[in-house]
């Protein structure tokens, strides 16, 4: 299924974003699954809450928020003008995960005082949203920058910032077969 070429790739954060407004509707299951008193502990909590929004919005300036949003796209499109070709730069937190926004928003459900069953349907669902919706993102990314985002994706991780091993490759002594 192909998104229609007026509707910017940033549609899929259309939906998380939007949670705060959704959130009207929402009941809480106030069952509590852990709760942390300590004030140290609870300070240290509240520090990585932030850390990660901060996170989120430091990783939307690497775009432009018009951009980010799909206004920019949109408004060329009512313009009548062509779009901006599709650049790509590797830097700060992007040469470490390939979607920081993405991974605030599975951490950000977590990092609480006082984790109730409510806090875990929402980041479940928030988790399996962006594990459906991702391989979408970057089809259309490859589709937009071709070899570069390829080069990227093998390059970085998508969501966790740790190095990936080096491909193994077989060792062959004069004479033997590879597949002995």
């Amino acid at each position: 299924m192909k998104r229609p070429r007026a509707t910017p790739g940033s549609t899929w954060a259309v939906p998380p974003n939007t949670s705060s407004i959704r959130t009207g509707s929402w009941r809480p299951i106030p069952i509590v699954v852990w709760q942390v008193e300590k004030a140290p502990l609870v300070a240290l909590i509240y520090a990585g809450y932030l850390a990660v929004w901060l996170m989120m919005s430091a990783a939307t300036f690497h775009f432009g928020h018009f951009s980010f949003f799909g206004l920019a796209q949109g408004w060329a499109h009512f313009r009548k003008s062509p779009p901006r070709e599709a650049s790509m730069t590797v830097r700060y937190i992007y040469a470490l995960v390939r979607h920081p926004i993405s991974l605030g928003w599975m951490l950000a459900p977590w990092l609480t005082p006082e984790l109730t069953v409510g806090h875990i349907v929402f980041a479940t669902a928030t988790f399996v949203y962006i594990m459906i919706a991702t391989p979408f993102e970057e089809a259309d990314l490859i589709e937009a920058l071709g070899g570069r985002y390829r080069d990227y994706r093998e390059r970085v991780p998508a969501f966790l910032p740790f190095p990936r091993p080096a491909p193994r490759t077989a060792k062959l002594t004069c004479g033997e077969a590879a597949n002995d």
